[in-house]
């Protein structure tokens, strides 16, 4: 099985780590190819260079469209998907690979994304998108196959057979912002009666886990949501949403005292729904 690595790119420091974590992989090398695709700037071409993978550049038109860019000059049977800011196991494409030898019906595989471990225990941004992964995706220690609800399908950590991903016509390039494209691609491909297949396979997240990146990446999810909610036939109204800004303090008081949650991934948790419902309803009918 041939696969094809596509990483978009805006030059990010973290992106030597990624290439790094690549470079020793215990798949076979003539196995595997790797694709950077940079987004809007042409800075890190001898670095790929560098580490023997391919380099690809193009005007700044986001995300979506880089991965879609990387995916139609890939070579692979299979299309796999990872981040300028994370680092993947050694055995990310071995576990990969027999993931469809031991499901053959799957049309895609992929795993979960995670902070580092003396990051998650000191810090509260990193913690809560652990508890989102676990608790609220349910990304747990044993393999699932099934569809929608699987969890897996984030472009951190995940694979789809390149003709399937090509039948769905790839990532939407529409969405506004770098969130809700890869949900978006999952549903349409497990609303086609696709079957995907999670296993516990640890990608590891550098991502900067303050204060402004987190109200950011909220704002972004918010524009995403809005927009897939849009496409799907499932967007909130306006009352609602007002609705769960005005009634957020309650769910961290409940989440706090009734479910026992740290206090400080409650606040975020409750911080994160007000950006993501707020930048919803200043945004409503212009998405």
């Amino acid at each position: 099985m041939f696969i094809s690595v596509v990483i978009p790119t805006i030059g990010r420091e973290t992106l030597n780590a990624c290439l790094q974590s690549l470079g020793a992989q215990t798949y076979p090398r003539d196995l595997f190819e790797v694709i950077v695709v940079e987004d809007g700037v042409r800075s890190v071409e001898k670095s790929v260079n560098d580490f023997g993978f391919r380099y690809l550049s193009q005007e700044h038109r986001g995300p979506a469209a880089a991965r879609n860019f990387g995916a139609r000059s890939a070579r692979g049977d299979v299309l796999a998907f990872t981040d300028d800011d994370c680092t993947v196991p050694s055995n990310w494409l071995e576990k990969l690979a027999d993931g469809y030898r031991r499901h053959p019906d799957a049309v895609g595989v992929g795993g979960y994304m995670e902070a580092p471990e003396e990051v998650l225990a000191a810090n509260p941004f990193a913690a809560y998108e652990s508890y989102m992964t676990r608790q609220v995706y349910k990304a747990g220690d044993l393999p699932i196959f099934g569809g929608f609800e699987v969890p897996t399908g984030g472009t951190n950590n995940l694979s789809y057979k390149k003709e399937i991903f090509e039948k769905a016509g790839g990532f939407d390039e529409k969405f506004p912002g770098a969130a809700g494209e890869d949900a978006d691609l999952k549903k349409r491909i497990t609303g086609a009666g696709a079957k995907l297949l999670y296993i516990p396979l640890k990608v590891t997240h550098f991502h900067r886990y303050r204060l402004l990146s987190f109200i950011r990446q909220n704002r972004d999810r918010g524009l995403g949501s809005l927009y897939f909610q849009k496409k799907h036939g499932e967007q909130l109204g306006r009352v609602s949403l007002l609705r769960g800004i005005i009634i957020s303090p309650l769910s961290f008081l409940s989440d706090c005292f009734v479910s026992n949650m740290n206090w400080r991934v409650a606040f975020l948790k409750t911080l994160a729904q007000k950006v993501n419902y707020l930048t919803q309803l200043l945004n409503y009918g212009k998405v």
